[in-house]
């Protein structure tokens, strides 16, 4: 008896996980984002964001690479470039790609490749990224990192505290906008206090990213 009804209680839990999982709109669309920001991160890995962020603002998005020429930067820029160029595509025709249309995991591939985006990617969508995130269809916290980069680099004060540097060996945020609420902002969004994300950050990341101006 304990035999039939533990196989009917395990039955039951997997009929009811079946019919509450998550279904992904558009599937295709979600293995296309988490590609490119697979092809994205080993991009960054192989030549250091600051450099290409600093390049693409001197060439342009028109730049093309040298199809004979295999130098990892070159190659790793165009990566980028074109992962800007189809984000672009993509934000124009579904807006931002949320949990139920992609999945959790497609919408925070959306959010990165956003954040390695130029500067006209990050405007077009920053609003959008927050419409979704109101109606928990994206991470808070995804929107508050976008919306300080696009602050960083608009050369205005962050909101959240989000964007470090590195000097003298030490993390410190760019600066931040009414710092003394920092904290009671960065809580709304679902994040951790400010210094214990500081204290926790990787701080080789900022090193090959960031210190090298």
């Amino acid at each position: 008896m304990n035999k039939f009804f533990a196989l009917f209680l395990s039955f039951s839990l997997i009929l009811v996980s079946s019919c509450c999982s998550p279904i992904i709109k558009n599937k295709g669309l979600r293995l296309e984002l988490l590609q490119m920001a697979e092809e994205d991160q080993k991009a960054i890995k192989n030549s250091m964001e600051q450099e290409l962020q600093e390049a693409k603002r001197k060439i342009g998005n028109n730049y093309k690479i040298n199809k004979e020429n295999k130098d990892p930067f070159q190659t790793s820029l165009q990566v980028l470039l074109d992962n800007t160029k189809r984000m672009k595509e993509i934000i124009k025709t579904y807006g931002w790609p949320t949990f139920d249309l992609v999945g959790k995991d497609g919408s925070e591939a959306a959010w990165l490749l956003v954040q390695h985006g130029d500067l006209e990617l990050q405007k077009m969508s920053i609003n959008l990224l927050k419409s979704a995130a109101d109606i928990n269809q994206a991470r808070k916290s995804s929107y508050a990192f976008l919306l300080d980069r696009l602050l960083i680099r608009e050369g205005k004060k962050q909101l959240y505290g989000t964007q470090l540097d590195l000097k003298n060996g030490e993390l410190i945020p760019f600066p931040i906008e009414d710092e003394k609420n920092v904290n009671k902002r960065r809580n709304e969004m679902g994040m951790k206090p400010l210094q214990e994300y500081i204290n926790n950050f990787p701080k080789e990341y900022i090193k090959e990213s960031f210190e090298k101006k």
